[in-house]
């Protein structure tokens, strides 16, 4: 009798029931086994990559290896083996090997996919479509995603079966070296498109020297490193070798900042100057300058940041003032942020370099300033350890800026929670901006500019002042808007007020200065613009026709941007300077019950609202033998205009049309966009009101 322990060979085996024609292995996991026509391997077994062999072989095989468990093992462990193996060499852009199965396949290119979605929106997409060395945006895509193809190739799971299984990497080229050398062509690229858009010597220096006077406004006044080195760029010569040393060097930033400086030039020649040998448009020029720049400062971050890079970005972000699209600025602001973040530039560091210390100061000063103007959150909070280091020495004007910075930030967060805000939150930060100003010597904050006195004085200046009582306007506007119904709010009326005259006046004194009146910037009109509507909806309510001085005064400062706007979009061909034109120019006429626009005039002004100016269509002949009867007066208020304002108090910027603009300020003001969007403000002023007397001067 045998024990159980023992085995017979003697003995036949077991005769298995060969009932069906299915598959050992389809058997063995109770599925229908389905062979289609002209194959050896079943669906189910082709699905699971499984070995089909049939019943009766199956049981031979189990005759001849009784530890067939564990050799079923084994050929499970090497089938997976081949199958990793094969999928790692699809993933390194060989997935067209005839060996792969359509389920490794889809593998293999569902994770190259998967790592092309991970490459930084960079817009290098968008590149130079003129001059030399242009090339498409699939190109510029697909050189970007053979980049980072490899970029699985050290994922923890695939080194899991790379060392567990023993797989060899067969002639696998190095990810940087691939990347290094796919960035290097991409450079080259931009950089001969670039040399091909470089003036001649002779128009080059015509526009140097058109656009000197600028260098040091540019430099000093807004705290731009346009050279190689702090005040490197100091004439003619100079300037003329930074260009060709940079173009020689082939150095990524430093062509990009060459392409930058040459950009401000360009975009400062005033609309008179024509020269039919330039590469393109002066407009177009400039935009192509911003790209092939861009690009470049996108390769490098792509390898490691630099001061050189933040100072690049810097000088981008006023180009796109000056454009008129303070989105993309902000856009371009936040970059410079997030990689003056990784520099380590935000940690107190006494010994740091004053280079340094000076481009961090002006990234998050200036993101603070214009995430208030934007209804934007900041980047920077108080206790952000890159804040809390105060400008040292007896700079006022670097002192100053720290001050408006800190405010402006504090708007910010009142606008963000103004649901939860109280007017006691305003009235605080009002007190800020007393404290600010009452640090400052009086003396320089009031100084009187002479023939003697520095441009980049005046203009710095004016600048601080712009900034600073745009953030008192900011402050009180939600406030003086709902003065009107609320006698409560009237100290919110006279300090929204009174910021918008100083705001007109510092702008006079740029626009009338004989060397800084073409000084092109799109957001700093904007800014004198939007003062100028916020004075004439307080004209507009005074319900006396009897003016005051103050009255007087104020229309006098409104006809002064009209004509500054007017002047500025005439030399310097500036949309947005020619709307705020037409504008203020109707508005006035509005007032003075000389109204000769439009019958149904409508602007969505970017970043505050609506302004609708209606007229009573043309009498009929009936009507006017009717009229005849009643006094003539009574007969022109019946068919005088009306105006209306519509506006958003604590979020200027909103999700509006405007916002999504490429143009953004310099967008079609009548367009009709908006038309569907609800403002939590409105007015409406009766033409009837104002008699065709003159007034202001």
């Amino acid at each position: 009798m045998q024990t159980p322990n023992s085995t017979s060979t003697d003995r036949p085996a077991k005769r298995l029931r060969l009932g069906t024609k299915s598959c050992a292995e389809c058997r063995r996991r109770k599925v229908r086994c389905i062979f289609k026509s002209n194959t050896k391997v079943c669906k189910e077994c082709s699905a699971h990559e499984s070995e089909c062999i049939s019943q009766q072989q199956f049981v031979q095989a189990t005759k001849k290896a009784p530890d067939g468990e564990g050799t079923d093992v084994q050929v499970k462990l090497q089938n997976l083996e081949e199958m990793v193996h094969r999928l790692c060499e699809a993933m390194n852009m060989r997935a067209e090997s005839s060996n792969c199965s359509p389920f490794e396949m889809s593998a293999a290119e569902a994770l190259t996919s998967l790592s092309s979605q991970y490459l930084p929106e960079n817009n290098l997409g968008t590149t130079l479509n003129v001059g030399a060395g242009s090339r498409g945006v699939s190109e510029s895509r697909s050189s970007a995603s053979s980049d980072h193809v490899e970029s699985f190739d050290d994922a923890p799971l695939l080194n899991f079966f790379q060392e567990a299984m023993l797989i060899q990497r067969q002639n696998l080229p190095s990810k940087q070296s691939d990347q290094d050398l796919s960035s290097d062509n991409r450079t080259k690229a931009y950089i001969k498109a670039i040399r091909a858009l470089i003036p001649s010597p002779d128009e080059l220096e015509l526009i140097l020297q058109m656009t000197e006077n600028f260098w040091p406004i540019w430099e000093d006044s807004l705290q731009l490193m346009i050279g190689p080195a702090p005040h490197s760029i100091t004439g003619l010569a100079s300037a003329k070798k930074f260009i060709q040393d940079s173009m020689k060097s082939g150095t990524p930033i430093m062509v990009a900042k060459t392409c930058l400086f040459l950009a401000l030039c360009v975009q400062q020649l005033p609309s008179t100057f024509k020269m039919t040998s330039l590469p393109t448009a002066p407009n177009v020029l400039v935009d192509s300058y911003m790209r092939g720049a861009d690009a470049l400062i996108s390769i490098n971050e792509g390898r490691s940041a630099s001061v050189n890079s933040l100072e690049c970005l810097a000088i981008l972000f006023k180009l796109y003032l000056n454009k008129g699209r303070p989105r993309e600025a902000w856009q371009c602001l936040r970059r410079a942020f997030n990689s003056a973040l990784l520099l380590g530039l935000h940690i107190p560091n006494d010994a740091a370099p004053h280079r340094q210390k000076i481009i961090w100061a002006y990234i998050w000063q200036v993101d603070r300033t214009l995430s208030a103007l934007l209804g934007l959150p900041a980047a920077t909070t108080d206790s952000h350890p890159g804040v809390q280091i105060r400008p040292s020495g007896q700079h006022y004007g670097e002192q100053f800026m720290y001050e408006v910075a800190m405010i402006a930030g504090h708007i910010s967060e009142r606008n963000q929670n103004h649901q939860t805000a109280t007017y006691a939150v305003t009235l605080t930060i009002d007190q800020e901006i007393e404290q600010c100003k009452n640090r400052i010597p009086a003396d320089w904050w009031n100084s009187i500019s002479y023939p003697s006195t520095p441009r980049t004085a005046i203009y710095g200046l004016c600048m601080l002042k712009v900034e600073y009582y745009t953030c008192q306007k900011m402050l009180h506007l939600p406030y003086m808007l709902k003065s009107s119904l609320d006698t409560s709010y009237e100290y919110s009326r006279l300090r929204a007020l009174d910021a918008c005259r100083e705001i007109i006046k510092a702008y006079q004194v740029v626009r009338e200065h004989a060397d800084l009146r073409l000084t092109i910037c799109d957001v700093m009109d904007f800014q004198a613009f939007m003062a100028a509507v916020v004075l004439v909806i307080d004209l507009l309510n005074q319900s006396s026709q009897l003016e005051t001085h103050q009255e007087v005064s104020d229309w006098g400062l409104v006809h002064k941007v009209t004509s500054s706007m007017k002047g500025v979009s005439e030399s310097m061909e500036c949309t947005v300077a020619g709307q705020a034109f037409h504008l203020l120019e109707h508005l006035s006429t509005f007032r003075a019950g000389a109204y000769a626009g439009p019958d149904n005039y409508e602007v969505t002004i970017p970043m505050f609202g609506r302004v609708k100016i209606n007229r009573p269509k043309t009498r009929t002949l009936q009507q006017t033998a009717i009229n005849d009867f009643y006094d003539g007066n009574q007969f022109q208020q019946q068919f005088m205009p009306m105006v209306e304002f519509s506006a958003n108090s604590f979020e200027p910027f909103g999700v509006t049309m405007d916002m999504l603009s490429e143009a953004e300020l310099g967008i079609d003001w009548t367009s009709g966009l908006n038309v569907d969007y609800t403002y939590d403000w409105s007015q409406t002023f009766d033409g009837s009101l104002f008699g065709s007397t003159a007034f202001g001067s």
